[in-house]
């Protein structure tokens, strides 16, 4: 692949986060990342280096739709074990669980288009333009889309912790 060994390494590590938060078990998002590389490698010539990100994450996410179609029932999990540390306390450990589901809760009650900006931004880090050529859009039109995730995200959560307080 024209991308570094580093690079490959960290995309895998990027997908499988979103992977997480897409809900799915862990050992089939390790799987489901690793088949994306390899798939990937069979049109590397093809794509040029600035966009192999993009594809690479459009590869995973038809991947993730197909096993979905496949094994509904035991894809979508809790996966909030990945987000722990073993030297945290276990107060701060229930905490955390408690905040990411919540944050899980609310992502889930966005359209899946929502969801999947928010988790390449701010899960995964992903640029303006790295979510752009996955799209395949303008830098601009990613931020109007994120803008509109972002309010509607803030208006299901103050929805949710509203409930919760009654």
């Amino acid at each position: 692949m024209l991308l570094s060994n580093e690079q490959i390494i960290q995309i895998t590590k990027q997908m499988y986060v979103y992977l997480l938060r897409q809900g799915v078990r862990a050992e089939v998002a390790k799987d489901l990342a690793q088949d994306a590389i390899i798939k990937a490698w069979c049109y590397e010539k093809e794509i040029p280096p600035e966009k192999q990100k993009a594809f690479i994450f459009k590869i995973v996410t038809n991947e993730f739709y197909q096993y979905y179609r496949k094994h509904q029932r035991e894809v979508i999990t809790d996966n909030f074990s990945h987000f722990t540390h073993a030297d945290e306390l276990a107060e701060d450990l229930l905490i955390q669980h408690e905040e990411n589901a919540k944050i899980t809760i609310t992502l889930k009650q966005l359209n899946k288009n929502h969801q999947k900006l928010l988790i390449m931004k701010y899960d995964i880090g992903m640029s303006y333009q790295e979510i752009a050529d996955y799209l395949d859009t303008t830098p601009t039109n990613v931020k109007t889309y994120l803008s509109r995730a972002r309010s509607a995200f803030k208006k299901i959560w103050g929805d949710f912790n509203e409930q919760r307080t009654k």
